[in-house]
């Protein structure tokens, strides 16, 4: 009888492990984050937004909490206190 946990491991050899971070960002970032609808932010908001995308190589976030709250601080450092929401991004597992 074969072992079930040893094949399964034979043919995940080779799929990358995902994971989950999580980061708190501007609540206005939401549509273009999730959908990447930039509908209503301007070139520079466009701009802020792709570059700490860029520098946490991320791509799109795949979920965020749906209540917003009021924060003096986000994971942009955008230096303005506004509502923020929790977004999900998956990522690729360091080895």
């Amino acid at each position: 009888m074969k072992n079930n946990k040893t094949e399964a491991v034979k043919m995940n050899k080779n799929v990358k492990q995902i994971e989950v971070r999580s980061y708190t960002l501007p609540a206005s970032w939401a549509s273009y984050l999730i959908n990447g609808d930039a509908t209503g932010l301007g070139v520079e908001e466009e701009g802020r937004i792709d570059n700490f995308l860029a520098s946490q190589r991320l791509d799109y976030a795949v979920s965020c909490t749906e209540e917003a709250r009021f924060s003096r601080q986000n994971d942009a450092h955008t230096g303005l206190a506004d509502d923020v929401l929790d977004y999900s991004f998956l990522v690729e597992a360091a080895e």
